[in-house]
């Protein structure tokens, strides 16, 4: 048996791998018996895991909990922590430096990559809200990162004076009360953006400002296309170049862009604690999957 272990930002979330994924209950980290709760709750397991695979987003003194405990329980164990890279498993990484993508959204595109073959927009509902898109060819096109609900509404509240703050998700409707106005305002903020990308990745890549773009990105939205033929392309640099020289792209199934479109109509998948709160106000999400990065995880340990 494998334990699979998602440190976020507030809570540890966890499942073990006995012939299927049985996800567990998370503890939330920021509490003063975090550490009795998580020791307890992993003894009652049924058996002894052999291998602990991580994803950690929090700091390394959550992290090093974590793994106090799980040796306490049992010494034997390996431990495995998951890290992001350039490319592995079918994923290409969009960032310029790799290892500085969340390893749990680098989880997220592995896992979202063997499941589904088509394009995909991961939406990941937790204290952040992060968004991956990924293409058919499984090239990370890049992401967005703002706060989740929850850090919206206390963002307000650490900001300004009396406001009241609400456990609730929000409606998306205008409100009659500041309670209900923060909730659904924090809800249209974050269903509004999600809404605003998939617009924009169904858009021809000419309709888009890429102008305003970093030149690499650039480079892979605009330069890198194979003909219909298959053959090489030799395109001029375009305007952003300094001087006027041609480029060479070779037929490649890692390309960024498919034709003129970013990653036309995506599968859209969401994640995360507040997914089931996010999810009735979005007209297309293909799936809800809470324990996207618990399966990223269980597919490095079948490596």
């Amino acid at each position: 048996m494998d334990l699979l272990v998602d440190i976020g930002n507030s809570r540890v979330k966890w499942g073990y791998n006995d012939i299927r994924l049985e996800p567990g209950v998370p503890v939330i980290h920021q509490d003063s018996d975090f550490e009795a709760r998580l020791f307890s709750t992993w003894r009652a397991l049924p058996k002894s895991p052999r291998r602990m695979a991580i994803s950690c987003v929090a700091s390394n003194a959550v992290l090093d909990q974590v793994k106090t405990i799980a040796l306490d329980l049992w010494p034997s164990m390996s431990i495995i922590q998951a890290h992001s890279v350039a490319e592995a498993y079918g994923v290409r990484n969009a960032y310029e430096f790799p290892e500085k993508l969340g390893v749990d959204r680098w989880l997220c595109l592995i896992a979202a990559r063997h499941y589904w073959s088509e394009p995909v927009c991961i939406v990941d509902c937790g204290t952040a809200i992060t968004i991956d898109v990924m293409d058919r060819n499984g090239c990370h096109l890049g992401g967005l990162i703002c706060p989740g609900l929850t850090l919206m509404k206390h963002s307000l509240s650490n900001g300004t004076a009396n406001l009241q703050l609400s456990a609730q998700s929000g409606l998306p409707v205008l409100a009659r009360n500041t309670s209900d106005a923060i909730d659904n305002g924090a809800l249209y903020a974050v269903i509004g953006m999600i809404k605003s990308l998939i617009a924009d990745l169904n858009k021809p890549v000419k309709d888009l400002a890429v102008n305003n773009l970093p030149i690499l990105q650039r480079d892979r939205l605009l330069d890198r296309q194979v003909s219909e033929t298959g053959k090489a392309v030799v395109k001029s640099t375009r305007k952003y170049s300094r001087r006027p020289v041609n480029r060479v792209t070779e037929p490649s199934k890692k390309l960024i862009v498919p034709g003129r479109y970013l990653s036309r109509n995506p599968k859209l998948v969401l994640t995360g604690g507040d997914a089931g709160d996010i999810a009735p106000h979005l007209d297309n999400v293909s799936c809800v999957v809470p324990d996207l990065v618990l399966k990223g995880l269980s597919l490095i340990l079948a490596e």
